[in-house]
């Protein structure tokens, strides 16, 4: 009984492997590419250089080296509306608010 087992088991382990092979060739394992998740970027807002007013509802600002008036676009920004202390700029439904002064400088150069 035991060897009719042994006989029945040697050719299944000997058909494991390949015969064509050279002697003591193992198989490299396969390795899965890593997935990367995707990393969701926001869009950078432009930086506030300046802003120009000749009258007090006539203004431009400068963005990222661009001259703006009301209505124009940059990188996807719309300008909403210029003051002479903040441009208002609107994008997919959310708006911002860039200062040419932030309220954290403005606190410090009170404090000093």
């Amino acid at each position: 009984m035991l060897i009719l087992f042994l006989l029945q088991t040697v050719p299944v382990a000997y058909a494991d492997q390949d015969p064509t092979a050279p002697l003591g060739w193992t198989q490299p394992e396969v390795r899965k590419p890593v997935t990367q998740k995707k990393v969701r970027r926001r869009p950078q807002v432009p930086a506030l250089q300046s802003i120009i007013c000749k009258q007090p509802d006539a203004c431009s600002a400068v963005l990222n080296d661009t001259l703006l008036s009301q209505g124009d676009s940059i990188l996807g920004y719309r300008v909403i509306a210029i003051t002479n202390e903040k441009v208002t700029l609107k994008r997919g439904g959310r708006m911002w608010a860039l200062e040419l002064f932030p309220v954290d400088i403005k606190h410090e150069r009170l404090q000093k």
